[in-house]
């Protein structure tokens, strides 16, 4: 019994060492050399700093002509699957969507049916997609 006391004792002592820090004042740190914010507009950023959160994308889409009139919903994700636009499109027809995104986001997938195109998106904010699918040759 005395041998699981005197255990307990050693492991919180241990922990109560080992928790207890020199807090750090971020004020009085040599690397804040800026005054501090108290209002939105003391905020001091460089002139090509973008405060925007989001951005415009602009999707081409290039139709495939078909026999029989073909119209699904073609849905514009991003690559964990959460939706940012839906419309239903015909596949004959070629034309463009705009929709907003996340500023961060480089990459969309959009899904029509079965179809499934992971795509990039340019800085220039631009995409492109197309309905015909890449045949690979296998001998």
């Amino acid at each position: 019994m005395n041998l699981s006391k005197s255990l307990i004792i050693a492991l919180s002592l241990t922990l109560t060492l080992a928790s207890c820090s020199k807090e750090v004042d971020i004020m009085d740190s040599e690397f804040n050399t800026s005054s501090p914010v108290e209002q939105f507009s003391d905020l001091q950023v460089s002139d090509n700093f973008d405060w925007n959160t989001s951005r415009e994308v602009e999707l081409t889409i290039k139709g495939l002509p078909t026999q029989l009139e073909i119209n699904k919903l073609i849905s514009i994700e991003d690559v964990d699957g959460t939706v940012f636009y839906t419309q239903v499109w015909k596949m004959s027809d070629t034309g463009k969507i705009q929709f907003d995104i996340p500023a961060h986001y480089s990459q969309i997938n959009v899904r029509y049916g079965r179809i499934i195109k992971s795509l990039r998106i340019s800085a220039g904010g631009l995409a492109e997609f197309s309905f015909a699918q890449q045949i690979t040759e296998t001998n």
